[in-house]
């Protein structure tokens, strides 16, 4: 018997692909900002445009361009967390081209903590 939530990432995997991405992304912001735990720590949870837009001046970034970041969590102490969101089914095997860009795209100093959202058994 499937649980609340695979039934909701089932559905969400049927559905257009653009939409279960954003969709996704928006069950991950709606956790991080809920779950107790990530509620105490974390401030906010934007898309990173949004994030880049808010923060980028004061950290002195460049333009913002495609990354393979899809989330940044802002820490009480205004420490930034780098979130990438994987709706993958739950057989497939998380590969090092699966998130190669993401850790490339967030290995900057002003991103504290790497963090990866899989949908997988593996």
């Amino acid at each position: 018997m499937l649980t609340p939530l695979q039934k909701l990432l089932l559905e969400l995997r049927t559905t257009d692909h653009s939409k279960t991405n954003s969709a996704f992304k928006q069950l991950i912001i709606h956790y991080l900002s809920t779950e107790p735990y990530y509620k105490d720590l974390y401030r906010e949870v934007l898309p990173y445009a949004e994030w880049h837009k808010k923060y980028g001046k004061f950290l002195k970034l460049p333009p913002s361009k495609d990354t393979s970041i899809d989330l940044v969590a802002v820490t009480e102490d205004y420490e930034y967390h780098a979130v990438q969101c994987k709706n993958f089914h739950n057989h497939h095997k998380i590969l090092p081209t699966d998130i190669s860009d993401f850790l490339t795209s967030a290995d900057e100093d002003y991103f504290t903590h790497k963090i990866i959202v899989a949908t997988t058994d593996y």
